[in-house]
């Protein structure tokens, strides 16, 4: 049995004045997410849910995530997973995101040698084309992403090496991607590696976060 497609749970939607907290930006981080027990029709594991609004310098956007955990059925591996989608305030399940992505966590990862993993995709829905979040705001998205990865790190006790690819079916370029990424990632700690990168790709950056 293969883990799920985090792409394809989308949190329910709730109604954001009644059940979200509004969160300052440069406030939030992922470790302070206050999570709500759900389910998803069909899905069997407990999935965990949250509701947030962010104050991005005034403007409010919704956020929100799911979580859940899987260990594999012969226990060789366990994987935690985040998904997050931002969209505007007020706008149904179905609308188009803003800015989408997930973070795995895998421990005994086969695809890379049996080391623990994290696995991250962040971009905006490649079909919305009109609306945007401020400038700047999907790097410093980003940076609490790697907030994250340290604290769950240390929480677990584990070294985890992070693999990042880049991603041009959110909407970026590969020119684009090294623009926006390859100078944050360096000053981060990141090498990119080129000697048997994730399959089909060329090349991948990679750091390990020590617990």
């Amino acid at each position: 049995m293969t883990d799920p497609d985090p792409t394809k749970f989308r949190p329910v939607a709730q109604n954001e004045s009644r059940d979200s907290t509004v969160v300052k930006f440069e406030d939030f981080e992922f470790s302070n997410v206050e999570w709500q027990d759900s389910t998803i029709p069909n899905l069997s594991i407990p999935i965990k849910q949250a509701s947030i609004q962010l104050n991005v310098g005034g403007a409010i956007y919704a956020m929100r995530l799911s979580s859940w955990e899987r260990i594999s059925p012969n226990n060789s591996s366990a994987s935690l997973f985040v998904n997050f989608f931002i969209k505007e305030v007020g706008q149904g399940q179905d609308a188009e995101s803003l800015l989408e992505g997930s973070i795995i966590f895998k421990f005994n990862n086969s695809d890379y040698d049996g080391e623990n993993t994290v696995l991250t995709a962040i971009g905006k829905d490649k079909d919305n084309k009109r609306k945007k979040l401020p400038k700047g705001f999907g790097i410093s998205f980003f940076e609490k992403i790697l907030n994250f990865i340290q604290y769950k790190v240390r929480f677990y006790h584990s070294n985890f090496l992070h693999v990042i690819t880049p991603q041009p079916y959110f909407g970026f370029t590969k020119q684009k991607w090294d623009e926006v990424f390859s100078h944050f990632l360096t000053e981060r700690g990141y090498v990119k590696n080129t000697d048997h990168p994730t399959e089909g790709l060329e090349e991948d950056w990679r750091k390990e976060y020590k617990a």
